[in-house]
């Protein structure tokens, strides 16, 4: 969501908080390392995206950290954003990074046609 709110914020920082992030695809349990660098190596504005929201729910983690969670999540967000980071990029990936924010990627919710 390129328009995230505080609620959407606050759950993905529990999603943080309550799940570990594996390298292993096969866990059930965990948020799959190995799923997130393919879909996001393929989609820059995904990519762009979630990189942005991620540096926003650390924020959040910073001023209203969660009492007796299972995970940092700064700890989380940050081995995430390098996960991402180091996930090896489609040529389209590519391509589409060299326009940037310049050109519009993402359409809100209103804008949706059906």
């Amino acid at each position: 969501m390129w328009e995230i709110n505080r609620k959407d914020l606050g759950d993905t920082l529990c999603l943080l908080a309550d799940h570990a992030l594996s390298a292993d695809d096969s866990d059930t349990e965990g948020i799959s390392l190995p799923r997130v660098r393919s879909v996001l190596g393929k989609d820059w504005g995904f990519c762009h995206t979630v990189l942005r929201n991620a540096q926003k729910v650390a924020a959040l983690w910073s001023q209203e950290p969660l009492p007796g969670t299972a995970h940092d999540v700064a700890a989380q967000v940050a081995a995430l954003q390098q996960a991402i980071e180091d996930a090896p990029k489609s040529r389209a990936w590519r391509l589409r990074s060299r326009l940037g924010e310049r050109v519009r990627w993402y359409e809100t919710p209103e804008e949706v046609k059906h």
